[in-house]
């Protein structure tokens, strides 16, 4: 079965990314908020101020544009210092700790992945993510399930994990479903049960869940917890892989490839090339082998 991956390609489980929560940047002041405390941070925004404004307020008689160039490095330098620190921004950590549910979660997201300027942490990314989950926050209860599968911050645990995503599942989270999905079918964690992993599939695979729509697919080539059906396979393949899952674009190319009519040779090798281009080894090796 297919799981989701990072941006770096690294095969992971579906977690969220906290922008459905918090939009796209810390709603706390986290980035271009100055610190009232003479701190090194505060000193280094501040000289990075001054640089600015003689780059900017400057003319072409005082300041050739060599020297702007390089004044405005130095400007973006002194800014981007004092986010390496290893430490979660104040504001967002304060907001944290006064009980703000969605900074809990976006802290919990900076640990987690270590971006941010973030040390990467997974048991404060934990500490963080229960902290969320219990006041509701679907992604939170998903993403501490991760953490528990994975064995990441907290002793590994497939039943928590189970625990986590059911809860989220429950509120209509869509990568809890996908996620809940992988328990029920290899039953780790709960009982086996390929009829309600399907069920699971379905509904993240419905509300357009590219993993969730492979798996799906797959249920229905193999016939698990339900009539094999070749068509259903072939058409949910198809959603997965126009999405860009390049697992989805191979098991594609396989299914028309295994196909007795040659009609969607030619498809077959678009999905092929597709997924070959995204590192997918299974096509890559299928195109070599037939390309001799």
């Amino acid at each position: 079965m297919y799981l989701c991956t990072r941006k770096n390609g690294i095969p992971r489980w579906c977690k969220g990314s906290g922008l459905s929560a918090v939009g796209s940047a810390h709603v706390w002041g986290a980035r271009g908020r100055w610190f009232e405390s003479s701190s090194p941070d505060q000193m280094r925004k501040a000289e990075s101020r001054k640089i600015f404004s003689l780059v900017f307020l400057s003319n072409k008689k005082q300041y050739s544009i060599m020297m702007r160039t390089m004044m405005t490095m130095l400007a973006l330098l002194a800014l981007t210092a004092c986010q390496r620190t290893g430490q979660p921004d104040r504001v967002l950590l304060t907001a944290a700790r006064s009980g703000d549910a969605k900074a809990q979660l976006q802290l919990a997201l900076a640990y987690d992945s270590g971006e941010d300027g973030v040390e990467q942490d997974f048991a404060e990314a934990a500490r963080w993510y229960l902290a969320a989950a219990e006041q509701g926050m679907t992604e939170a209860m998903n993403n501490l399930g991760v953490l528990y599968k994975d064995g990441q911050g907290v002793a590994q645990d497939y039943h928590e994990a189970a625990t986590w995503f059911s809860k989220a599942a429950e509120q209509g989270n869509i990568l809890a479903l996908s996620n809940l999905g992988w328990i029920l079918e290899t039953g780790y964690g709960l009982a086996q049960d390929y009829v309600e992993a399907g069920n699971c599939y379905r509904r993240a695979a419905r509300r357009g869940h590219a993993a969730a729509q492979n798996n799906l697919a797959r249920m229905f080539r193999d016939g698990l917890g339900m009539l094999p059906d070749a068509d259903s396979a072939r058409y949910w393949f198809e959603e997965a892989a126009r999405q860009g899952l390049p697992q989805a674009q191979y098991n594609l190319a396989m299914m028309l490839l295994s196909d007795s009519l040659t009609a969607g040779t030619t498809s077959a090798f678009h999905w092929l090339r597709q997924a070959a281009r995204q590192g997918h080894t299974g096509a890559r090796r299928e195109l070599k082998r037939r390309d001799e």
